[in-house]
């Protein structure tokens, strides 16, 4: 995965989760907002940059996901994207 690549980062993510889905989870806006909010009691954004979205991805979102453990990971995917889509909501009542 890199930033200069051709598609960006979100795209460069998703080519590694389909050809290793066990080692690449996928990411995207509403999962990186379930992330800083669950780690950090933060209702952020997706960075723009696309070197920063593979940052966080790398550092902090691969662990995040795995630290769930033993739960089927399409059912995970769904939930944190579900959460995230729920914080976007909820931050205009914030």
């Amino acid at each position: 995965m890199q930033p200069d690549r051709g598609g960006g980062a979100i795209w460069n993510i998703f080519h590694a989760h389909c050809l290793y889905p066990d080692r690449w989870p996928i990411f995207d806006q509403h999962v990186c907002r379930a992330l800083w909010y669950m780690l950090k009691g933060e209702l952020r954004e997706i960075p723009v940059k696309d070197s920063e979205k593979l940052r966080v991805y790398r550092e902090s979102y691969v662990s995040f996901h795995s630290s769930f453990g033993p739960v089927p990971e399409r059912r995970l995917d769904e939930a944190l994207f579900m959460f995230g889509k729920f914080l976007k909501v909820a931050k205009k009542y914030a």
